[in-house]
């Protein structure tokens, strides 16, 4: 069977088989392969979760995940920075930035790497270049940010208590999205602060941090220090 298998999923044998396909008929022979070895079914089930756990971080096709299936992954090894990884490209891909951001926030404090810096940080530079995007991960202990924060909350407690044809309904939200894009600002110059200090210790000559640095400034709007960090 794996070699009529494999011969289909070449195309060798009528046409290729899509991944999709693929991965459907291997789950197959695997559990035939099980009730002929009398494993038990907790073992099988353990053998399949993993099977479709190795397929899903080595998959591409985002198109393809089932978004459920990724969930019960991150639920189950909410440790597991290959699945972490994996989930910071799909929910990037997917367009859901805010969860993109935590997981890649939760990767790169369990594993402080060159790679994860810039996974994050593009992430971070993606949703500032998005107008109306606001970056959701802030320390709670932040006292100027939180402040921002509370800002805006109330400046749109107050817009709500106007109808939305009266123009200090938009006047506040207005002014809740300055406080919000204020504090974007502000994270974003301790992302700096932070990745400036990160440099050294890494000893990266590749320019690297360097290139995410110069994105984050362009990102925010600073452009000449855009271009000095781009030499």
């Amino acid at each position: 069977k794996l070699y009529t298998l494999s011969r289909r999923m070449t195309g060798l044998d009528e046409t290729a088989l899509t991944d999709a396909q693929a991965h459907n008929e291997l789950t197959k022979m695997a559990s035939d392969c099980f009730s002929l070895l009398k494993i038990s079914e907790k073992s099988e089930v353990e053998f399949l979760l993993g099977f479709k756990r190795e397929h899903m971080i080595n998959n591409d096709n985002f198109d393809e995940i089932d978004s459920r299936m990724l969930s019960k992954l991150l639920l189950e090894s909410p440790h597991d920075n290959k699945i972490l990884r994996y989930s910071v490209k799909y929910y990037n891909a997917m367009g859901k930035l805010d969860k993109a951001e935590e997981n890649a926030w939760k990767l790169l404090k369990s594993d402080n790497t060159v790679d994860n810096i810039v996974l994050y940080t593009d992430i971070i530079a993606q949703k500032l270049l998005n107008d109306n995007t606001f970056l959701t991960i802030y320390d709670e202990e932040d006292k100027e940010i939180i402040s921002l924060l509370e800002k805006a909350e109330i400046a749109e407690e107050v817009a709500g208590q106007y109808d939305e044809d009266n123009p200090r309904y938009e006047d506040n939200l207005t002014k809740a999205a300055e406080y919000r894009k204020e504090a974007n600002s502000v994270k974003v110059k301790r992302i700096i602060n932070w990745l400036t200090s990160q440099t050294p210790l890494f000893g990266d000559q590749s320019g690297v941090i360097e290139l995410q640095l110069s994105k984050l400034y362009a990102a925010s709007g600073e452009d000449t220090k855009a271009l000095v960090k781009s030499y």
